[in-house]
């Protein structure tokens, strides 16, 4: 019965659908984050197609940008070769005629110290912003070019060009140096759209950016060679809010970039979520189609097998269940012919059981029977060989004999009656035991009664004939006959249930201390531990107190099956 219970409780794990339906959206997963991937890459294709469009636009400052940087060098390449030696003043007055972004003009002797400053007379004998331009200079290297340090005067970014002057037998006297103004450099720049302070702007080297109302400055890894090599748009968040795409290109001078900026185009939320619904629409579209196909294909035909199945089940009956799966595919329609083929084979095998187990049953009732009918047999051969014996001894040895044999035959004939071969019902056997002690009484002349408390407990088979000598022994010593002093009392059996043991406690009171062991009682004693062991139990407790004598026996409750 616990078996077919826990057969029939429900299976509580993921079904079908819910299987398919993890499984199909693990698998299409990856498509809905390279759609979403590929929609958002598309958007980014389009701004990035932009760049040709600003590169082209900054061709125009850039060239103003090279031209001005270009004049300058050719000025000072004529300035420094003038044998007039013109002042610093005088240069930096031509310089502004020519309209040329030279912020400052300085001269330096041999030893780098300034001699002479268009701008800013304290700077004579200030020594030239780095040592090494001065060093190289006399070594032959006819000009330098750097924008690494700010003019001297006003502390601004600018370009430095120096270059180197001699005498006339061409020995090195020194270098003119020309600072041009980034800031003048920038402002050359015209306006890239109609929108106020957005313009071509100039950068250094370390990011500042110069000639930009909006933008202050730009990270450096921007300037770097491999990132300039990536001829991408940049963007720039701007403090005041708003977005701008910027592209970076460097002008004729080292360490100096053109700044060509546009504001981002406006992309719409809507527009976005569009872009990413395509790719999500796609895909639940995907897991319902999944889903439909499997619960028309599958779930369906697998619901109406369960049904009919569970209708067998419940009704006994076997009807072919490939005539309901006519319309499924071939491959559920082969699994209903294949469970209608086991389903008749077992059919046949279970009645085929079923006569096996009838006959089995009738065969062990029948042995049962003959059992019980030769132990009759030898019980009667017993009471007449026991009639004829003369000695007390005998008779007394022949008449316990005869109990035993008695027992077992009462056992045997309460298994025949039992509706399951491989237990016994506790309460019936008790029963059989009591009923055949007390027939067993009517030999002598006392009259002993046993009041049983037993529990519904199903015992096996095996263990009825040592359990019902075992308390025919007991009975025996615990309650003997009125004689030789003793008072006959009635026995108390109280048969429990514990923890998967079987407890069984017999009782019986005296009114008189009895005196020495009869030869009677040592043998119940022997019989007594032998069908203890046999049960596989243990005698607990033998208490001989005169007023409540009581054997305990334990032992494991362990049926078949």
């Amino acid at each position: 019965m616990a078996e077919e219970s826990a057969r029939v409780q429900p299976i509580r794990k993921m079904s079908l659908r819910r299987q398919v339906i993890i499984a199909m959206a693990l698998a299409l997963s990856p498509l809905l984050i390279l759609g979403g991937l590929r929609a958002l890459a598309e958007q980014e294709s389009i701004r990035q197609q932009r760049y040709p469009d600003l590169v082209e636009a900054s061709r125009e400052g850039m060239s103003s940008v090279n031209a001005a940087i270009q004049a300058s060098r050719l000025a000072l390449r004529m300035v420094s070769s003038d044998d007039r030696d013109p002042s610093c003043t005088e240069i930096g007055h031509a310089m502004v005629s020519l309209e040329l972004p030279v912020r400052n003009v300085l001269r330096f002797d041999a030893d780098g110290q300034a001699t002479c400053s268009y701008i800013g007379e304290a700077l004579i004998g200030e020594p030239i912003p780095n040592p090494d331009w001065n060093e190289r200079l006399r070594k032959g290297m006819g000009q330098v070019e750097s924008s690494a340090f700010p003019g001297m005067a006003l502390g601004e970014p600018v370009i430095w060009m120096v270059r180197t002057t001699t005498d006339a037998a061409g020995n090195f006297t020194g270098s003119l140096a020309f600072t041009l103004s980034l800031q003048k450099l920038a402002e050359r720049f015209p306006d890239t759209e109609s929108s106020t302070g957005l313009k071509q702007a100039l950068v250094t080297a370390n990011g500042v950016v110069i000639g930009s109302d909006l933008i202050g400055g730009l990270p450096v890894e921007w300037l770097s060679s491999e990132a300039l090599l990536e001829r991408r748009l940049r963007e720039v968040l701007l403090p005041q809010g708003g977005r701008l795409d910027v592209v970076i290109s460097p002008v004729g001078a080292e360490g100096v970039f053109m700044l060509t900026p546009s504001f981002s185009p406006q992309v719409r939320r809507i527009d976005t979520l569009i872009v990413l619904l395509i790719p999500l629409l796609a895909y639940l579209a995907a897991l319902l189609a999944s889903t439909w196909i499997i619960d028309v294909l599958v779930l369906r035909w697998l619901e109406r097998l369960r049904l009919r199945i569970s209708d067998m089940r419940r009704n006994d009956e076997v009807t072919p269940l490939a005539t309901d799966l006519a319309g499924a595919a071939s491959e559920l329609q082969q699994l209903a012919r294949a469970f209608d083929d086991l389903t008749q084979r077992v059919t046949v095998h279970e009645a085929d059981l079923v006569q096996a187990l009838d006959r089995m049953k009738g065969a062990f009732r029948e042995t049962h029977h003959r059992v019980k009918n030769n132990l009759q047999v030898m019980l009667s051969m017993l009471k007449l060989q026991g009639r004829g014996e003369q000695r007390p001894e005998t008779q007394s040895a022949l008449r316990l004999a005869a109990q035993r044999v008695s027992m077992m035959a009462a056992v045997h004939h309460a298994l025949l009656n039992e509706a399951h071969l491989e237990s016994v019902d506790a309460e019936d056997l008790i029963e059989a035991v009591c009923s055949q002690i007390h027939e067993q009484q009517g030999w002598g002349e006392e009259s002993r009664h046993i009041r049983c408390e037993v529990d519904e407990v199903p015992l096996p088979s095996d263990l009825a004939v040592p359990l019902a000598m075992f308390i025919q022994e007991a009975f025996d010593i615990l309650c003997p006959p009125s004689t030789n002093g003793w008072i006959a009392r009635d026995l108390r059996l109280v048969l429990k249930r514990e923890n998967g043991h079987v407890r069984l406690r017999l009782c019986c009171g005296r009114d008189d201390t009895p005196g020495e062991e009869t030869l009677q009682e040592q043998e119940a004693n022997f019989f007594l531990a032998a069908f203890a062991r046999q049960l596989d139990g243990s005698v607990t407790k033998l208490d001989d107190d005169p007023a409540n004598v009581s054997i305990d026996l334990v032992f494991p409750l362990a049926l078949p099956g």
